[in-house]
């Protein structure tokens, strides 16, 4: 893991997934060597029968512009069409030009926006001693696919870096996370928070869907991080297409969020049709 201690300044989530890559089925670890010398990798792993997904793409700075991303890149792509996959999507940074040149270089679509968010001490903002209710399963499934979270992410749903279509396998999704927070009205969902603990990693927190009012929102969060004292580090993505979501930004702000661009988008999710 020499390679990711060179990147994000040492803070490269790959070391902590490793043991999970290895071990998820129909998941492939790629490597570029240089005489016994392992100088990059990439990661992929099928998130339905006919999409595969690409990650944790890395070279050795050492080895930069030698072509080793590109041979990664092009070995998944093949792998995949081999594979008869029917589509391939992986997500990037803003600030990643040499792997968007890449991407775009091969004929991938930017399909979806996110502003990317994060803190390591969040704080409540809410001191009501009331409660969300929990929500089940097929509730929140109707409310997030009726969501301007949706209509907004393309019907994407992400959990850390990871993007899928909600509405191709909901209950499967939700059953992976870790909370369904919810406040109601006259019965019926009228706001909604959902969270887990991306690569199962417990000392990390994901905000991976969030929708009500701005109060709502900073109540919903509050609770939630009240309840999650251990954890180290948050995260969210808020879906953007058109104008940007700031009641949603603004409800983060307020417990201690930051956005890294100033609310502009900087997480692209990208695809490719292999069947064109």
């Amino acid at each position: 893991m020499e390679i990711s201690g060179q990147i994000w300044e040492g803070n490269d989530y790959v070391p902590s997934v490793l043991e999970e890559w290895m071990q998820a089925p129909g998941s492939l670890l790629a490597v570029a060597t240089w005489d016994d010398l392992v100088i990059g990798f990439g990661h992929g792993e099928w998130m339905t029968p006919e999409t595969y997904w690409l990650e944790g793409l890395r070279t050795d700075p050492a080895w930069w512009n030698h072509g080793a991303g590109k041979a990664i890149f092009r070995f998944f792509l093949e792998w995949a069409q081999g594979q008869n996959a029917l589509r391939i999507r992986l997500s990037t940074y803003l600030e990643n030009f040499a792997s968007i040149h890449l991407i775009e270089s091969h004929g991938f679509g930017r399909v979806a926006r996110f502003i990317y968010l994060e803190s390591e001490k969040p704080y409540p903002r809410d001191d009501s001693t009331e409660k969300p209710s929990l929500a089940a399963l097929e509730e929140a499934a109707a409310f997030i696919q009726d969501s301007s979270f949706q209509d907004r992410a393309r019907g994407f749903f992400p959990c850390g870096w990871r993007f899928s279509l909600f509405g191709q396998n909901p209950r499967t999704i939700l059953a992976a996370e870790k909370h369904l927070l919810a406040v109601r009205r006259n019965h019926r969902l009228a706001a909604l928070l959902v969270a887990s603990y991306p690569h199962g990693q417990s000392n990390q927190m994901s905000v991976d869907f969030l929708e009500g009012t701005s109060q709502e929102a900073i109540f919903l969060l509050s609770h939630l991080i009240r309840l999650e004292t251990h954890v180290q580090y948050w995260e969210t993505m808020v879906p953007c297409a058109g104008e940007q979501p700031l009641a949603m930004i603004d409800a983060f702000q307020q417990v201690g969020f930051q956005c890294w661009h100033e609310g502009t988008p900087d997480v692209f999710v990208y695809e490719k049709d292999l069947k064109e």
